[in-house]
């Protein structure tokens, strides 16, 4: 059996036999609308006939119930569903491929899509275990797709085949269509792949790579009344628990008061194993409400202004020295060349990670193929420059003969259209492959499409190439001038500082051109779930899909007449129209209803060419949890490094200005003139200063603006060197500086903390309107090794301050830094 609909829009679901739904497909029920639908040339009129008069069933489930919802009474079929869609498969011999299919034993069924693709499913053993809930149920589906997907691809071998991957939803309903030659066969040999889906629950314990958590909920706790409820205490418990662990439980039986210390001891060593089962949200916003409770007050406003920091007796994790780091570094690279297992490596800033992982890749033999991945142009500049010298450095060493027989790496920097195309009668950013093949004047054959003929074995390229689609030219151009078949894929992936940032949130507004929208915001805020808001407007969503249309790629002659497209393509309700689809969360990552408006904040995926390739990622401001969540499996390791003996901090005291303050008239001028008197004192002898501050600025009382505020302080105070907050990492032209002068602080907004925290864990961690921050000591160690106590700003929530480390702290430069 399994689950049917009327029409695609409908909400109530018919049980049916698949010798039934084969049968419908063989008869000529739907035989005029599949005609209709193929000699229809406009998309959207496609999508409406498909909708208004194609029946739907789910090769993977019955739902069992009356009402298209997964439920707790769903059942898998064992059926994996797969379809291979024209468009994404042009110049595909689809009769051909059809018979190759059909020779595959485990297929269960076979037709032709409404619109000349093909549709199949293949029988298995896969089921829904006893009591199992829907996430491990879904989980376990991809799973099951994926191992039979990669079954497939060693069943044919004599096509390149694009599968569309939304199929490998367990939720996924297929259309019925018209095929007299549809292939049926109940009695197919039956592929054994559930024992193989096995389903992790995801670890919710949230860690931090600070050193100040552990100090803090014990100072916290100190101002907690001891005479709590016991409702209360469990909740104190679990934020105590989570941070320090299992010997949070000595600290609480010595907190609380009470005449019974051996129910104490056993209700806690219970609680501690019941730990991370979401009962109760752990954040050291807990804590600090229940201590002011209890009449502590947190020192803010003017007063900080009076705090001295003072000598702290907590003891800090050992820092490496800066030559015990390199060695170290350079073990975890050398074992990920070797064993290609992916890793994750935060390392400090300015210690040299970068100088480390050329010295490695400069020695490995030309026929590994490395894409190595910056955040800048002028970086990837930079990176070239410094692996070429370490090469010009080793030839030194070796005689004519050894350099001739030496064949190590080379390396070259890979740009964009829009750097080298040499068309000046095109608009650049818009060149399409189709363009450069049949109507540029070059024919393929510019400085763009020649750079990918080089045999130098390491690319280095933006990090765009992590989520955008490959060139077409990346294996070269043939001898008619066309893209050489095939896609260029590295051995190894390196990725040099941080990948992972929400760009843009999506939105949706009440007036959005889905009318659909304005009904969900106002079912949300009638008190429903926004998943279950979308299902309950399942029907009107479908009908609103079609006018999401994708763009048609625009001319880009210069000259040529353009007629801007009537709408963009709206990914947030994409998004939310495969999860009407499907049921599968994912789509709903990261979206929420706020201020009567459906918002999606989104990081990115991998490519899908890059999914398998070994990766290295090097960051110098990372947070584990973050990372684990982002990468499940891959491994993490974290390098404490001192800080060099040449290296001095100091942070001028009994003044502090704010970005805006720094714009207006009499103040502006007295930071310039000051910071004149510093620099002088360097360049009068000759000495070199940098400058690092904010890339714009704006005075909110005149609502004037400074949109390249670095170069204007840069020129005010005299320095040729200077850079701005958020441009800053794997830049090393200011290794070499006498003086670096820093003006402000790098920190993302509270806006950008809420979108990262939404695309990374799904929620919002905090009310932002109210106790999100607080002031607490925390612990600082100086560069002579001692620890003092310094008052600072902290995310109170677990998962905001985790994102806030992640995105904006060095966790070891912070710690060994001295402050006077």
């Amino acid at each position: 059996y399994t689950s049917y609909l009327n029409r695609v829009t409908s909400s109530n679901v018919i049980e049916a036999t698949f010798a039934e739904i084969i049968h419908k497909i063989k008869s000529d029920e739907f035989k005029d609308t599949v005609e209709k639908i193929r000699s229809e040339s406009n998309k959207n009129k496609r999508d409406e006939l498909k909708l208004n008069n194609l029946s739907a069933f789910f090769p993977t489930l019955t739902l069992n119930n009356h009402k298209n919802k997964l439920n707790a009474d769903s059942k898998a079929t064992g059926i994996i569903q797969f379809d291979i869609d024209t468009k994404d498969n042009v110049g595909l011999d689809f009769s051909v491929l059809r018979q190759q299919i059909q020779a595959v034993p485990e297929v269960f069924y076979l037709f032709t899509s409404p619109t000349g693709g093909l549709k199949f499913g293949i029988k298995t053993d896969f089921n829904r275990h006893i009591d199992e809930d829907e996430e491990s149920f879904k989980s376990r589906y991809s799973i099951a797709y994926g191992i039979v997907n990669a079954y497939l691809e060693e069943k044919i071998t004599d096509f390149n085949i694009e599968y569309d991957k939304a199929v490998g939803n367990l939720k996924w309903s297929c259309l019925l269509t018209y095929d007299v030659d549809v292939y049926f066969n109940p009695e197919c040999v039956l592929f054994p792949v559930d024992q193989m889906c096995f389903y992790v629950k995801p670890e919710p314990r949230l860690s931090s790579s600070q050193p100040e958590d552990a100090s803090q909920v014990v100072y916290l706790l100190s101002n907690i009344s001891k005479d709590l409820d016991y409702d209360d205490r469990l909740k104190v418990n679990s934020v105590v628990i989570d941070a320090l662990g299992h010997s949070a439980i000595a600290i609480l039986e010595t907190h609380w008061s009470t005449e019974n210390r051996k129910k104490l001891s056993k209700d806690l060593e219970d609680q501690f194993k019941k730990s991370g089962n979401g009962r109760f949200k752990a954040s050291l916003g807990i804590l600090v409400n229940f201590a002011k409770a209890n009449g502590w007050i947190p020192t803010s406003g003017a007063a900080r202004n009076k705090l001295v920091a003072q000598q702290s007796t907590n003891e800090l994790a050992p820092l490496l020295s800066p030559e015990e780091a390199t060695i170290k570094l350079k073990d975890i690279i050398e074992s990920f060349i070797v064993d290609k297992q992916s890793r994750f490596i935060n390392f400090s800033t300015g210690a040299g990670k970068t100088e480390t992982i050329l010295q490695v890749l400069e020695e490995i033999a030309r026929q590994s193929r490395i894409m190595y991945l910056v955040k800048s142009h002028e970086l990837a500049e930079e990176i070239i420059k410094r692996f070429r010298s370490i090469k010009e450095e080793r030839n030194l060493h070796l005689s004519p003969l050894e350099r001739f027989k030496r064949q190590q790496s080379q390396i070259y920097f890979l740009k964009g259209r829009k750097y080298l195309c040499e068309n000046d009668d095109v608009n650049k950013s818009l060149v399409t492959t189709s363009y450069c093949t049949n109507d540029c004047i070059y024919n393929a054959e510019c400085e763009y499409t020649e750079q990918f003929h080089s045999l130098q074995n390491i690319r280095v390229m933006t990090h765009n190439e992590y989520v955008n689609k490959p060139s077409a030219f990346s294996n070269g151009v043939d001898a008619e001038g066309n893209p050489r078949k095939g896609t260029w894929l590295p051995d190894y992936l390196i990725i040099d500082e941080d990948i992972f940032t929400v760009e843009v949130d999506y939105s949706e507004a009440n007036d959005s051109r889905f009318d659909v929208v304005s009904k969900i915001i106002s079912t949300v805020q009638s008190g429903l779930e926004l998943k279950d808001a979308i299902l309950a407007n399942q029907a009107d969503i479908f009908l609103d899909a079609v006018k999401n249309k994708k763009n048609k790629p625009q001319s880009c002659l210069i000259n040529a007449t353009k007629k801007a497209p009537e709408f963009k393509f709206s990914e947030l309700f994409y998004n939310i129209t495969q999860y009407a689809k499907t049921e599968e969360l994912s789509y709903l990552n990261g979206m929420r209803v706020k201020n009567s408006k459906i918002i999606q904040s989104v990081i990115k995926s991998v490519a899908e060419r890059y999914q398998s390739t070994p990766t290295l990622f090097l960051d110098a401001t990372a947070n584990e949890s973050v990372i684990s969540r982002l990468l499940p499996n891959v491994e993490y390791h974290s390098i404490n490094v001192k800080s060099k003996n040449d290296i001095n901090l100091y942070q001028l005291q009994n003044k502090s200005f704010s970005s805006n303050q720094l714009t207006k008239d009499g103040l502006i001028e007295e930071v310039i003139f000051g910071l004149r008197k510093l620099t002088e004192k360097y360049t009068e002898n000759g000495k070199s200063v940098g400058l690092i501050t904010y890339k714009t600025n704006r005075d909110l009382t005149k609502n004037t603006a400074f949109d390249d505020f670095d170069a204007f302080l840069a020129n005010e105070i005299g320095v040729d060197d200077f850079a701005h907050f958020g441009g800053l990492r794997g830049l090393n032209k200011f290794d070499d500086m006498d003086c670096l002068i820093i003006v402000g602080r790098y920190c993302l907004p509270a806006d950008a903390i809420e979108s990262n925290t939404w695309a990374i864990f799904n929620e919002a961690g905090e009310n932002w309107t109210k106790d999100c921050k607080c002031y607490l000591d925390s612990p600082v160690r100086m560069k002579d090794g001692s620890t003092f106590s310094l008052n600072s700003q902290i995310m109170l929530n677990d998962k905001t301050r985790a994102v806030s480390e992640h995105y904006i702290v060095d966790p070891f430069v912070q710690t060994y830094n001295a402050l006077v």
